[in-house]
């Protein structure tokens, strides 16, 4: 017996590809800009640190932010159509 299908959600939404993205174009502008060039850039360190702060930022927004709502079924819990009226 197979379980029932849910509508399957997209793992890599846009915005955690944008996070993942600035994240890592950040680390690895950081190490470029400290490591590989011959003389540490401190703007590039500085700006890879904010790239990836931001990256991090967005991939945690996005993590904590609720699944869009499933309009085919309406007697899921916490959705407040559903919910009994109670004038």
């Amino acid at each position: 017996m197979t379980p029932p299908e849910s509508p399957r959600e997209p793992v890599f939404t846009p915005r955690l590809q944008l996070g993942f993205g600035l994240l890592a174009f950040g680390l690895g502008l950081m190490f470029l800009a400290g490591k590989v060039l011959p003389a540490p850039v401190p703007v590039g360190i500085a700006g890879g640190i904010s790239l990836a702060i931001a990256g991090f930022v967005v991939v945690v927004v996005e993590a904590l932010r609720d699944p869009p709502a499933q309009p085919d079924k309406p007697g899921t819990p916490g959705d407040e159509r559903s919910a009994p009226d109670s004038r």
